[in-house]
């Protein structure tokens, strides 16, 4: 089963320590398995009757101190707001659909005061994942992002380390406004932006559903 095969490397490389391998490797490691997950094996199926076609599905498939899995299932014209993930890495693969990624990041060295307050940004050039894509967001770059189903979707994200409000890794949502007093040459960059802190979004709304998948226990990979 692929997801025994990503719990598996997954605990070699984050939790027991025993891989000596660089971060780049293990998120190429990581990645390959992610990439190997599909619908059929995580239950996930585009007309599945107890998906709610209304609001987004949220599934916790698996979570430890050390990494997260989950599924979001997103319907048409229904998005993930813009958010971040505090010295996290995140793995996400679109299991079917489509959606349009806007991603951040903020350019002052403090970055931590500003993913508590809010500051000055940039945005990358949009793009569109479909089924089968897999994208890395890094703690250091596209740390902030907000999707959008194009159509209906379903996608995984694995990451790492999970969120943790007591070890300062919470979720703050942000608003993207134009910046007209911050200039910065980069041909990789789309735009200059202030990230606004916001609170939680009154339109997002999960509804979480049972995971329904191969059974695993964690202690005994």
């Amino acid at each position: 089963m692929f997801m025994e095969g990503l719990l598996k490397t997954a605990k070699n490389f984050l939790v027991n320590g025993t891989a000596r391998q660089s971060y780049e490797e293990a998120c190429y490691g990581l990645k390959q398995c992610v990439e190997r997950l599909n619908p059929e094996e995580l239950h996930i199926l585009e007309k599945d009757p107890y998906l709610d076609k209304s609001c987004i599905s949220f599934v916790n498939v698996a979570e430890c101190q050390s990494f997260a899995i989950s599924v979001f299932v997103i319907p048409t014209g229904l998005k993930l707001p813009l958010h971040d993930h505090i010295g996290m890495t995140v793995i996400t693969k679109v299991l079917w659909g489509e959606l349009d990624v806007d991603s951040f990041d903020f350019v002052e060295k403090d970055k931590f005061v500003c993913h508590h307050m809010g500051g000055d940004g940039v945005q990358y050039p949009s793009f569109t994942m479909k089924a089968g894509d897999c994208h890395i967001f890094y703690p250091f770059k596209a740390n902030l992002h907000e999707f959008k189903a194009r159509r209906r979707c379903a996608i995984v994200d694995f990451m790492w380390p999970p969120y943790n409000p007591a070890e300062d890794r919470d979720c703050h949502y942000f608003m993207s406004q134009p910046n007209s007093g911050f200039r910065r040459k980069d041909t990789e960059i789309s735009k200059v932006v202030y990230l606004q802190r916001i609170p939680c979004p009154s339109y997002f709304y999960t509804q979480e559903v049972l995971y329904r998948g191969p059974p695993f226990d964690l202690r005994y990979l």
